[in-house]
Order: structure tokens, then C-alpha cells, then sequence
């Protein structure tokens, strides 16, 4: 009888503690969802690296998964064997990656961390409601909920080793992987440009489109005429790819030395960075600029191929501005060393912000 009481408040204790555990987490992780990403806060020197709490504490959370899940689904079962990885998610683990989310702000840490980190936490904590809604409290766990249990953790295990690499790696190298994947996707679109240039642009389906729903008006037409209307456009089309990859060949030289001479060249921000060595808020803002200005270009690219193999000038015109803008307000803001002063960076930015105004669709060699 003792026993089974025993049993009964061990069962209890530990239903209890996961209410708990998921109160928090929905407190939490609507804290982080609400939030402005770019709210900037003023932190005291003495506080924890959110790169290092962050990697440390998802390293922890990454085991206290493992054993949860192995209590989970093996024989024998026992409640009150959950009961104090429960306790330590509920009480260190989950505030201590709280903490790192709050303390990562945009302003010291740059957007794009402060973005990384704070929607790590908050993709982990609303995973983690839903894991803590599977444990069990009684008995090991049935096949069927087994496998959606161990696939939460698959979910979790990902975001961990993927904090974990970050906070290893620093600003500099996860900077650089995202500008090279920007820049894969620029080479990427040059390629297909190429291809539909030099393999008929298009033409011939066009023709048949029209033939199919133009039969009776195509019928009365001289084959020379359309033929020569077709010729004209193919030319023009031709010519204006021939710009079009031109422009976005020169774009893509930008790539290289942004990531030499200006990530490569920013202030050390890793997990051992003491607070008073961050960068300054506007050194922060020059560097999410610049980030996303590189990012955009990638994108305006997918766009203005898209206009080109509509054959729209006039659109395709206007994302060719919109490429020049973002290099105007690339070099702009980064132009100069991060410290002030001119580099080699300088000279050439400027040399190739210059080539690349004078590359026009409309006024094409």
C-alpha cells in the first residue's frame, strides 16, 4: 500500500513539473515571438557571452533529450527517474537559454546573430512544448508515439548542433557561408541566362503558343513577315541578355572582396568575446547593411532574369536600378575601413560601383 502510494505521488510530482516546464516554455517562447528582432537594450558589462550560454546550455539540452527519450521508450520504466532531467530543463536549461536570447541584442551583436540566436531559442522552446506534452508518466511509450517522440528530438538535436557550430565558427565565418550562398545563387542565374541565350530564348514555344490559339489570324499572315518579326525579337532579346549578363557578371566581382576585405576584417564576435570588446551599434548596423544589400542582390538577379525571359524591357529595366541602388548604398556604407580611413577596398569599390552604372539595358554597346 505505502508503495503504491509512493507510486501514485512520483506520478503526480512529475505531472505536475511538466505543467510546469510548459507554462514557462509558452511563457518564453511567446516573450521571444512578440518581440522586435532589432530592439536595441543596453547590457551591463558583467553579463554571461550569449554565443558561449547559448552554445552551452543547447550542448546540455542536447543530452538531457538523449536520456529523456532512452527513459522514454525502454523497459523498465520509472517516473522518478525523469523527474530530475525535468527538473533541471525547468530550472537551468530553459532559463539559461532565455538568457542567452535576451542578451544577444542588435546593437552589439549585430542583427543577423541576434536574429540566429533569438529564433533558435524560440523554435527549440515551441518544439520543446510539444515534446514535454509526449513524456510519459506511467509506462514506457507505445511504438507509435515512440517515433513522434524521437522525431521531436531529431527536431531539437538539428537546432543544437547548429547553435553549436555557429557559436564555434564566430560573425566572421557564418557571415561569409551566407554571402557565398548569395553568391552561388547569382553564378547560378548568369548560368541559366547563358543557356537561354545561346539555345533559342524561348522562340520556337512561343510560336506554337501562338499558332494554337491564333490559327485563323496566323493563316493569313506572310510566312516571311512573321518569320522576320520573330528574327527581330530574338535579336533583341539577344542583345539585351548579352547586357543583362554583362551587368551581372561585374555584380558578381563585388563578392570576393567584401568577404576578404570587410568580414574578414570586422571585430572578432564569438563565444569567448568579452562585452566590452563588441562592436559598436553603428558598426553593427554598417554590417547588416552590407549583409543584406549582398543578399538582396541575389534576389533582384532572380528577378530580373525573370523579366528578361518575359521579354519585358521596362521591368527588367527597373530591377537593373534596383542592382544599382543597393551597390550605391553598398559602397556607400562600407566603402571605408571599419575603423575609418581608406583601403585598398575603398579605391576599388568605388572603380567598380562606376562600371557597373554605366551597364544599361536600355543603352546597351
Amino acid at each position: 500500500m505505502a508503495s503504491s502510494t509512493k507510486g501514485h505521488d512520483t506520478v503526480k510530482e512529475l505531472r505536475e513539473l511538466i505543467g510546469i516546464t510548459i507554462s514557462l516554455l509558452t511563457k518564453f517562447e511567446d516573450s521571444i515571438h512578440y518581440a522586435r528582432f532589432d530592439n536595441p537594450i543596453d547590457l551591463p558589462l558583467d553579463i554571461p557571452n550569449a554565443f558561449g550560454l547559448a552554445g552551452d546550455s543547447f550542448n546540455v539540452l542536447k543530452g538531457s533529450l538523449a536520456k529523456l527519450g532512452l527513459l522514454s521508450i525502454n523497459k523498465p520504466f520509472a517516473t522518478s527517474a525523469l523527474i530530475p532531467i525535468v527538473r533541471q530543463l525547468e530550472s537551468e536549461i530553459i532559463p539559461s537559454l532565455m538568457i542567452a536570447a535576451e542578451t544577444c541584442p542588435s546593437n552589439r551583436w549585430t542583427n543577423y546573430l541576434h536574429r540566429e540566436i533569438r529564433s533558435s531559442v524560440g523554435a527549440t522552446f515551441k518544439e520543446l512544448i510539444k515534446f514535454m506534452g509526449m513524456l510519459p508518466t506511467k509506462k514506457e511509450l507505445e511504438e507509435e508515439r515512440s517515433q513522434a517522440l524521437l522525431h521531436s528530438i531529431g527536431i531539437m538535436n538539428e537546432r543544437c548542433v547548429y547553435i553549436l557550430r555557429v557559436a564555434a565558427a564566430g560573425l566572421d565565418e557564418m557571415a561569409r557561408l551566407r554571402l557565398a550562398e548569395s553568391q552561388a545563387l547569382v553564378k547560378d542565374a548568369i548560368e541559366e541566362i547563358e543557356d537561354w541565350r545561346d539555345n533559342g530564348m524561348g522562340s520556337e514555344d512561343e510560336d506554337e503558343g501562338e499558332h494554337s490559339e491564333n490559327e485563323e489570324q496566323k493563316t493569313s499572315e506572310k510566312p516571311q513577315e512573321k518569320s522576320q518579326a520573330t528574327q527581330l525579337r530574338d535579336s533583341i532579346a539577344h542583345t539585351v541578355a548579352t547586357t543583362v549578363l554583362r551587368f551581372l557578371k561585374h555584380l558578381l566581382l563585388i563578392y570576393p572582396p567584401v568577404i576578404k576585405r570587410r568580414i574578414k576584417r570586422f571585430k572578432k564576435v564569438d563565444r569567448n568575446t568579452a562585452e566590452g570588446d563588441l562592436p559598436t551599434p553603428e558598426e553593427c548596423a554598417a554590417f547588416d547593411h552590407m549583409l543584406l544589400c549582398c543578399q538582396l542582390f541575389s534576389e533582384v538577379t532572380d528577378d530580373l532574369a525573370g523579366a528578361l525571359y518575359e521579354f519585358d524591357l521596362l521591368l527588367a529595366t527597373e530591377y537593373q536600378n534596383a542592382a544599382k541602388t543597393l551597390a550605391r548604398d553598398l559602397v556607400d556604407r562600407v566603402g571605408s575601413k571599419w575603423e575609418g580611413g581608406e583601403d585598398e577596398f575603398t579605391t576599388w569599390s568605388k572603380k567598380w560601383l562606376s562600371m557597373l552604372e554605366e551597364i544599361s539595358i536600355t543603352n546597351p554597346p
